[in-house]
């Protein structure tokens, strides 16, 4: 339970706290951002909430995501005095609270046109020996959204 609900998320739903649950803590603000990335920088980008590359021990690898260089893109085009160094330090707080207080989250957010949300369920393929449907993030949300209210009386 404190893996669900033990962290300030900012998140007017509480689809976004199951998404995250399946997708890792502010999956869904991230795949906000990812969505705003995209559309400053014209970058198709996945917005899987994860704003760098990761090994499999979830430790940041010093490879150059398309988030961030889609960043790195904008920071030029927009003259927002941000260099590399900075940029990636403030990427790697991209799992916590401490991320929307950042330079760079708090940068493109007010380039954002008209105001954009806050959260957007990740969009991941889940794949799995012991899924036997087509199951993603959004799937998963909505699955354990439908029993929350249920089990709320809603």
């Amino acid at each position: 339970m404190l893996q669900l609900l033990g962290y300030e998320s900012g998140y007017n739903r509480k689809i976004y706290r199951f998404a995250d649950y399946n997708a890792g803590r502010y999956a869904s603000r991230n795949a906000a951002f990812q969505n705003i990335i995209s559309t400053l920088s014209t970058v198709k980008l996945t917005k899987d909430g994860d704003l760098l590359l990761y090994d499999k021990n979830q430790q940041a690898l010093k490879t150059v995501s398309q988030s961030e260089k889609a960043l790195r893109s904008i920071i030029a085009a927009q003259h927002l005095g941000l260099d590399d160094k900075q940029l990636r330090a403030d990427l790697l707080k991209e799992k916590t609270a401490a991320f929307t207080t950042t330079q760079i989250y708090v940068a493109i957010r007010n380039l954002a046109k008209p105001p954009v949300a806050f959260a957007e369920i990740p969009s991941i393929e889940l794949t799995s020996p012991k899924i036997r449907h087509h199951m993603t993030t959004q799937n998963f949300a909505e699955s354990v959204e439908k029993r929350y209210q249920k089990c709320m009386g809603k």
